[in-house]
């Protein structure tokens, strides 16, 4: 209960204390009820009374916020009931999903290197024929650029021999005929790595193949848009299989509610009855020690 209640309690203990002690003392001296000593017990019987108003105030105040908690609860909990329900008539289709974003590990793939890739090892014989037809053409033949440029050099140099006013040209050309080897060498290498690797193709177009079959059963166009798909399923499916931890809590909570609210509409019964129950008791002795057989007068 709030600070207000106990608050409220400890002064009705004081007061049915003094009550208590006031018709203790007329039990022996029942004059002790009459003049002052009446004027004061009618007094601590209202402030009693007053008292007991009070705190049944306090208490309806919590009783109604009880309610309300646990109607909120009880929703809540109707609402969970009513989600596993629906949730778990899509639990199988919603893992059948799941399952099918397993067949390849589709979010570590990079699309875009596999397109390229896979552009690459389609079109192999096309390149490599190319890639040796510019070696020929650049040194293989008579008067291939590496020919032209080494002739070009050598008159250049000859000159530049003469005068150092030709001698930038001279080492422009012989640049060029260094960087022209080197680039040969290059595409050297590019036609001698560039092979068939039908198992490597045969891959890329499988896992691709599955990329885009994803693609068009969820209706996206990129792999983030994917994830997020995936990411929702996975989502659906955890909330739904831990559902019943959720339900069990809540239902615990509303339940709390719902006892708290019964026991302060019995507080709210019960509360006056029993401080009128221990009034009348006490004055039940008091009357028969002094002969008197009604004194509701004094309880009233």
């Amino acid at each position: 209960m709030t600070q207000d209640i106990r608050t409220l309690e400890k002064e009705l203990v004081t007061v049915n204390r003094k009550i208590e002690k006031l018709i203790d003392d007329a039990l022996g001296e029942p004059q002790n009820l009459v003049g002052t000593k009446e004027k004061q017990y009618k007094y601590l019987i209202k402030k009693q009374k007053m008292l007991l108003e009070e705190m049944q105030s306090v208490v309806l105040e919590e009783f109604r916020l009880s309610v309300k908690n646990y109607k909120d609860e009880n929703a809540a909990l109707n609402k969970l009931l009513a989600q596993k329900e629906a949730g778990l008539k899509e639990l199988e289709y919603w893992k059948f999903q799941l399952e099918d974003f397993n067949k390849i590990p589709v979010f570590e793939l990079d699309i875009e290197s596999l397109e390229a890739e896979q552009k690459v090892l389609e079109n192999t014989e096309v390149i490599k024929s190319k890639l040796q037809e510019a070696i020929l053409a650049l040194s293989d033949i008579p008067n291939s650029a590496i020919d032209l440029l080494t002739q070009s050099e050598q008159a250049l140099r000859h000159v530049s021999q003469l005068s150092e006013t030709y001698n930038p040209v001279y080492e422009r050309i012989q640049s060029m005929r260094i960087e022209l080897k080197e680039l040969i060498i290059d595409i050297t290498n590019h036609a001698e790595n560039t092979t068939q690797d039908p198992e490597r193709l045969s891959q890329i177009e499988e896992w691709l193949g599955e990329v885009y079959r994803l693609f068009r059963k969820h209706s996206v166009q990129d792999i983030k848009n994917l994830e997020s798909i995936h990411s929702d399923l996975l989502k659906k499916v955890s909330v739904t299989e831990n559902l019943d931890e959720l339900i069990a809590e809540k239902a615990k909570s509303a339940n709390r509610y719902k006892n708290k609210a019964f026991e302060l509409a019995k507080t709210l019964y019960d509360g006056r009855e029993r401080s009128k129950v221990w009034l009348e008791e006490k004055m039940k002795t008091l009357l028969e020690a002094v002969g008197m057989k009604d004194g509701n007068h004094l309880v009233s």
